[in-house]
């Protein structure tokens, strides 16, 4: 049946904060917490880092991860995650293991734990109707109702208008449709469906059907800027703990009476 892998992504060059993977937080650093959670779930057999950076391997090294060398072509601001995520999934398929659920994991986020690991694939292993399980957090405020874009003069102007969205927009967000991010967290997904890049743009590697495990938040949780490095301090020296907003739903699925559309 093979076996479920952990895959942690972890480029070096991060332009918006320097080393931002193996920054230390709370004591250690930030690359080690997805590979400890990851080797404390219960439903992973392997963890994996894939990196180009010699720093980064070191850690991962040190925190027990099998290294994946992220080779020059999928190396730079500019490569698809995506691309990176297939090449390691084959790189894992050529070790001679048989990856039947994978769960990708950033590098520089600290807010993620065995729990929710085990829960994205504790789904994909209840209902065979899931593609993929992953992380968001719904957001109203910054909903694309009120995107905003820059025209040539530097004035702003609505981004649904400028790509001829004509239905009227209300500035109560309220009134919006529901909207989700990925928020860092899980990417977890059956192996076979990451190369047929079916999947909701820009994350085509999760397949057709992906699952939303909404966690209570309103941003992003990796590392753009100093405030999210602080967040993150805050997180772990505060004892956090995930606010999971739609656990009804996920016990549906769990209990075999909840299958996709």
């Amino acid at each position: 049946m093979g076996d479920n892998v952990a895959l942690v992504t972890a480029r070096g060059g991060s332009q918006s904060i320097f080393n931002k993977n193996v920054l230390k937080i709370a004591g250690k650093p930030a690359l080690a917490y997805p590979i400890l959670a990851a080797k404390e779930a219960a439903r992973i057999a392997h963890v994996f880092v894939l990196t180009d950076c010699p720093r980064i391997k070191k850690v991962a090294g040190e925190f027990g991860a099998t290294i994946i060398n992220r080779p020059a072509e999928l190396v730079g601001p500019n490569i698809h995650h995506g691309d990176a995520i297939c090449y390691g999934v084959e790189q894992i398929v050529q070790a001679g293991i048989d990856p039947r659920i994978v769960t990708v994991l950033l590098g520089n986020t600290v807010m993620i734990t065995p729990d929710l690991i085990d829960l994205s694939i504790e789904i994909l292993e209840s209902s065979p109707d899931w593609d993929s399980a992953m992380s968001v957090f719904q957001a109203q405020d910054n909903h694309p109702y009120r995107a905003m874009l820059r025209r040539a003069d530097g004035s702003l102007t609505s981004f649904l208008r400028d790509r001829g969205f004509s239905e009227p927009i209300h500035n109560t967000r309220q009134s919006y449709p529901p909207v989700y991010y990925y928020d860092q967290g899980v990417w977890t997904f059956r192996s076979e469906v990451a190369s047929k890049r079916e999947g909701p743009e820009p994350w085509w590697w999760m397949g057709k059907r992906v699952f939303p495990i909404v966690r209570h938040w309103v941003a992003g949780r990796d590392f753009h800027s100093g405030l999210d490095v602080d967040l993150a301090r805050w997180w772990l020296d505060s004892g956090q703990v995930d606010e999971i907003c739609n656990l009804s739903e996920i016990g549906e699925v769990l209990r075999g009476s909840r299958s996709s559309p």
